[in-house]
């Protein structure tokens, strides 16, 4: 119900169980106020910096002025935005979601709040247990560069290449933050 913008439902406390001799349980809660439905009212979103509103409110269709309020749809919308930030460079990024319930309109207002963090940059890349070829075989798959924007999402690329090369069987990565813009990786292989 939540899920459809129903906030004030109610719920009884204790659902019936049914089971069945195969073990199969049916487990049925009863609703004792369904409540009105909320929607979306005005979407704003604070200190976006460095990407257009718009163009990440596009890709959550969901969340939508006019649109059922839906708490899990917020939840992709501000992992998406820390991912965005985190592509860029922006390591401890973090987004708040202040959502402002009128209840005599049956909307939800939501404020989300940007903070990009520091942008980290790629100071020095660290290879450690490698006894089956030459570093320069593993650097070259790395989708990470010295000197360069850090990315979590880059790391992961880097993962999925050095597993690729058929043997290499485990990456463990140590990040060593340097100071509030670079920081030092070690892959242990």
């Amino acid at each position: 119900y939540k899920r459809k913008g129903y906030l004030d439902v109610q719920v009884k406390d204790l659902p019936f169980v049914k089971c069945t001799s195969k073990g199969e349980c049916n487990i049925t809660y009863v609703i004792l106020k369904e409540g009105s439905q909320y929607k979306f009212g005005d979407i704003t979103i604070i200190n976006a910096k460095y990407f257009d509103p718009k163009d990440i409110l596009k890709k959550v269709k969901k969340v939508r002025k006019g649109k059922p309020f839906n708490y899990e749809s917020l939840e992709k919308l501000k992992h998406l935005i820390i991912k965005y930030y985190q592509e860029n460079g922006f390591y401890n990024s973090n987004v708040i979601i202040k959502p402002q319930i009128d209840k005599q309109r049956k909307i939800v207002n939501v404020k989300i709040i940007c903070i990009p963090g520091k942008r980290y940059f790629l100071n020095r890349i660290n290879i450690k247990g490698n006894y089956k070829t030459k570093d320069w075989t593993l650097r070259r798959e790395l989708d990470l560069k010295e000197k360069y924007i850090f990315s979590p999402e880059g790391l992961f690329r880097s993962f999925r290449q050095l597993y690729q090369l058929g043997f290499i069987e485990k990456v463990e990565p140590k990040i060593n933050i340097i100071d509030n813009q670079t920081l030092n990786l070690t892959l242990k292989v």
